[in-house]
């Protein structure tokens, strides 16, 4: 049962670990507003069809196209430098756009409606349509289904690359918090109360990574209004110069003004969970989650080997890592170096036990591997263990109450004795169970054996 708590709570551990991987991933994806990124990847993919169909777009064309599409018009820093076509070809453009403009002035996502509206007022595209709208139509239905393509592919690939770098960061995490996963394997078997706190926090550290979720739900929930609204609002004015009637206008007017106002509500909203102080919330919720863990004695951070204490006391020494102690029963040279800084003691440790620091170094980008994994993960693996130890509980309690009691032991006596009593119980239960159906006593007679 001790191993078995002891996996429980490592699993819990790795959970809680890799729940703040999730915060530093939402911290870094709201740094870098990777959505915006996808955007451009996807127009990329769908600027080179642009050019193998049959529209017979120019590469000017295509730039204004591309252009229009991704920039919003209301963040803009201004209008676009003149391309000099002869200095770069196309792809070249497309392919450096975006690393020295302001990431704010482009659209995070744009529906499919206002990507073929744009298209739609391309001059080759305009005369495309009255030369031969069947061929436009034809070819709008296939620019429309690889743009959804694009986007599930740019998709896909980004949650490829999003379990990469949770791996990336479990790994970076447990190098620098100094997280060993067999060290804290071992604490717990050996530590039969520590485990069992571990595991009395289930539900804690549960709720913290749901929180976590939350809130990155939260913030992708208000980035998608401000894009839809973003979308409607170029729909809208697109309509409104395309519009005659003096009494259409008036309402698309009134309907881009109401827009205008909830757009600038949302961006609020947004700006204020984007803003650097809730960044730096987020982030110390993840250091608190750390300080949380080593709080309740769970063996992480530098305290532990390979920062040995060269050159300190007896006492030190003595009540330092199990590891560090073996060090230093190796060799009581090593306890009398000279007192160094941390990076000193590390380079003691890697100049007297290369072989220890390398398995050391192994075990924790394992259990930084092991913490990329996910919370989901860890929390699956968790739930099932508890449920394997709480049916394990009752076998235990079951066969506590099937071994009570008194043994005959060969003695006829005292084997007729244990039948008497085993009948006298049964036929004061059958009495009592009787008055309380009926309301009265089965009578002398009944309980006699």
């Amino acid at each position: 049962m001790q191993l078995l708590d002891a996996t429980l709570a490592f699993a819990l551990t790795m959970a809680a670990l890799a729940t703040v991987v999730t915060i530093i991933m939402e911290v870094c994806l709201r740094a870098v507003r990777m959505r915006k990124r996808n955007l451009i990847q996807v127009m990329k993919l769908l600027n080179e069809e642009l050019g193998n169909g049959s529209l017979g777009m120019s590469d000017e064309e295509r730039w204004a196209f591309f252009t229009r599409v991704v920039n919003n018009p209301a963040e803009a820093a201004g209008e676009l430098p003149a391309i000099e076509w002869q200095d770069k070809t196309l792809e070249e453009h497309l392919s450096s756009y975006g690393k020295d403009k302001k990431w704010q002035g482009l659209y995070d996502k744009i529906s499919l409606e206002y990507l073929l509206r744009c298209l739609a007022e391309c001059e080759c595209v305009k005369k495309a349509s009255r030369e031969a709208s069947d061929k436009v139509r034809i070819e709008f239905n296939r620019l429309a289904r690889k743009y959804e393509e694009f986007g599930s592919a740019v998709s896909a690939s980004f949650k490829r690359r999003s379990q990469f770098w949770s791996i990336a960061i479990g790994i970076a995490l447990a190098i620098v918090a100094n997280i060993d996963g067999v060290r804290i394997f071992e604490a717990y078997r050996t530590d039969p109360q520590l485990a069992a706190a571990v595991i009395e926090k289930q539900e804690n550290f549960l709720e913290n990574y749901q929180k976590a979720q939350e809130s990155l739900k939260d913030v992708n929930a208000v980035e998608a209004r401000v894009a839809d609204l973003e979308n409607e609002l170029a729909t809208a004015k697109s309509k409104l110069d395309a519009t005659a009637s003096e009494e259409g206008k008036e309402k698309l007017q009134a309907g881009i003004a109401a827009l205008e106002q909830t757009l600038k509500g949302e961006k609020a909203l947004l700006d204020e969970k984007l803003a650097l102080k809730n960044i730096q919330a987020r982030a110390q919720q993840a250091q608190q989650q750390l300080t949380d863990l080593v709080a309740m004695g769970v063996p992480l951070g530098w305290n532990f080997y390979p920062d040995c204490p060269y050159g300190q006391s007896q006492e030190a020494w003595a009540t330092s890592s199990s590891k560090c102690q073996a060090l230093a029963k190796t060799d009581q040279k090593k306890m009398q170096l000279e007192a160094t800084c941390f990076g000193g003691r590390i380079f003691n440790t890697v100049l007297h036990d290369f072989g220890g620091f390398l398995i050391w170094l192994f075990t924790v980008i394992m259990t930084g591997f092991l913490i990329g994994l996910g919370a989901p993960f860890w929390f699956d693996v968790a739930k099932r263990l508890a449920q394997i130890r709480k049916g394990l509980q009752k076998a235990s309690a079951s066969s506590e109450y099937r071994l009570s009691g008194n043994e005959a032991n060969g003695d006829p006596e005292k084997r007729r004795q244990i039948v008497a009593n085993v009948l006298a119980d049964a036929a004061a239960e059958a009495a009592a169970s009787a008055v309380t159906e009926t309301g009265s006593s089965l009578g002398p007679k009944a309980l006699r054996l």
